[in-house]
């Protein structure tokens, strides 16, 4: 006997925006805080959103509109902050070591 599809409602596209969307702005606050942020099940949660959104019927997830596009704007703005994160980061390696001594622990330039 074949698996049963499930059959999705508006409700389950309701609560997996909700849990992305409070999986990002936990996200975005630990970068606030220049903590790392693994990510790594987003994609497959937005993948998990678009397949049930892409199920409903446009009368069934019209209503729910508002609420993808906020996710949207909330995704962008977890780009940007990881942007952000890697230019800070970028600059923390770029910047000029100190001045070394020499192997004897004196500056070299001294005679």
């Amino acid at each position: 006997m074949p698996p049963v599809a499930h059959h999705y409602t508006p409700d389950d596209l309701r609560n997996e925006v909700q849990k992305i969307s409070s999986l990002v702005t936990t996200a975005r606050r630990l970068l606030a805080s220049d903590k790392s942020v693994d990510l790594s099940a987003l994609e497959g949660k937005m993948r998990h959103v678009c397949a049930i959104a892409a199920l409903l019927s446009p009368d069934h997830a019209r209503p729910l509109l508002p609420a993808l596009e906020a996710l949207l704007a909330s995704l962008d703005e977890l780009g940007k902050d990881l942007q952000a994160q890697q230019s800070r980061l970028e600059a923390r390696t770029a910047s000029p070591a100190p001045p070394s001594s020499g192997p004897s622990g004196r500056d070299q330039d001294q005679t």
